[in-house]
């Protein structure tokens, strides 16, 4: 594997691209409030996350757990209600 390099001043920084994805499912509201705190208060862990094209499959994958959670939680209260 060759990287290559672009010289800015007197620095050469790597040429990195990040592949896009089509995503056949949107993510839900847990998802995106997973995104939003995770880009504001653990960067280095979104920036990872971009890095190894897993950012999207982990917001989806909390996304989804997350609904479980609550429909459990809300079948449970409706019971004992």
């Amino acid at each position: 594997m060759s990287i290559s390099y672009t010289k800015i001043g007197d620095y050469l920084l790597p040429n990195l691209k990040i592949k896009e994805e089509k995503y056949k499912e949107n993510l839900n509201k847990y998802g995106l409030l997973r995104l939003s705190f995770i880009k504001k208060y653990r960067k280095n862990f979104y920036f990872q996350l971009i890095m190894e094209s897993n950012l999207y499959q982990y917001l989806l994958s909390v996304g989804k757990i997350s609904e479980e959670k609550v429909n459990d939680l809300m079948k449970k209260f409706i019971k004992n209600s």
